[in-house]
């Protein structure tokens, strides 16, 4: 029953003399807490039992429950020292009865509980902490290398273009004639030095061949297809010398292109013969076979009624008639039958 707020329980009987659950006056109640077991004494307060029995059960007493927090947290803070401060003492003291009712705040426990709780957790921690530094660095310097190794490839490719792009330059040059180059304010004294690969493309369109050494004003040169040395400092005979090699040169050139027209020739006429015989060939079979058949027709007995030659196989009957085609069969009989 409820008596002024109060939930009142009372015992219609006495306590049995035996038992676990019996009340004793002399247990004293637990540290902030109640024991709904005891039994109150008589010279108690009044208002804490009915009729000399039972217990009130409070419910409603702020000042108690605080109490019971109090006792609660100072038991909690004797059993986990590694909750509070390093040397032991509590970061936070809390005497009994100060206001209403609290949770302990995040300073007592820390960030991590657990990891404080398991140093082994914090360890693991930094451990994974460290690999994923290490790893982000591998990471970052891996990526620099591969920056480097395109840098070097694209520092590659424009050296080569470059080098290729003044080698046809130069190139260029050596190839123009002596009038162009004077009109580019190029100098024209002394030897050219050209490779003897592109002095026999040259020559091949420009005249008799070259040697290395030699000068390309074939425009000053009396003689058309004989090139004169005007720095020529050793006398006649070193010109003449190198007039005769250019001339046994342009022979022998004339004769090996000579050569190889004569083989393409001789090459054509073997080709156009080959092809003469294979038409020959077909022509003659194509006639064999008309003439066998030609044969064939005329030892048959049986005729065409329409052009009287001979049937081979069965042919087609029609009206009575045979016929060695269609053809026949549709134009009819001639006027013998």
């Amino acid at each position: 029953m409820e008596d002024g707020g109060n939930l009142v329980r009372t015992t219609m009987g006495r306590w049995p003399s035996s038992g676990p659950s019996r009340p004793s006056y002399d247990r004293a109640p637990a540290g902030g807490g109640f024991d709904l077991l005891r039994r109150p004494r008589p010279n108690s307060d009044a208002s804490s039992r009915e009729g000399g029995g039972g217990l009130r059960v409070i419910d409603d007493d702020e000042a108690a429950h605080e109490a019971a927090d109090v006792a609660a947290w100072r038991v909690i803070q004797g059993e986990f020292p590694y909750l509070v401060g390093g040397d032991g003492a509590p970061r936070q003291s809390r005497p009994a009865g100060d206001g209403p009712r609290r949770r302990p705040s995040k300073s007592l426990v820390g960030n991590r509980p657990a990891e404080a709780a398991n140093p082994t957790l914090i360890e693991e921690r930094e451990r994974k902490e460290c690999l994923e530094r290490r790893r982000r660095i591998s990471f970052l310097e891996a990526l620099e290398r591969k920056w480097e190794r395109i840098d070097a490839r694209e520092k590659a490719r424009k050296d080569v273009a470059d080098s290729m792009c003044r080698a046809r330059g130069k190139r260029n040059r050596r190839l123009r004639p002596p009038d162009a180059r004077s009109r580019n304010g190029e100098s024209d004294s002394g030897p050219s030095r050209i490779a003897p690969s592109l002095l026999r493309n040259v020559n091949r369109t420009q005249g008799p061949p070259m040697t290395d050494g030699e000068s390309m004003s074939t425009a000053k040169s009396p003689t058309p297809g004989i090139v004169v040395d005007h720095d020529d400092r050793e006398g006649p005979e070193l010109a003449s010398r190198n007039n005769r090699e250019a001339s046994t040169g342009a022979e022998e050139e004339r004769d090996a292109r000579a050569a190889a027209k004569m083989t393409a020739k001789r090459r054509k006429a073997k080709e156009r013969a080959k092809e003469r015989a294979r038409l020959e060939r077909l022509e003659t079979e194509e006639n064999e076979r008309a003439m066998a058949l030609w044969r064939e027709k005329a030892e048959s007995t049986k005729k065409c009624c329409a052009c009287e030659e001979g049937i081979l196989g069965c042919g087609i009957e029609r009206f009575g008639m045979v016929f060695c085609s269609t053809v026949c069969a549709r134009s009819g009989p001639s006027s013998k039958f």
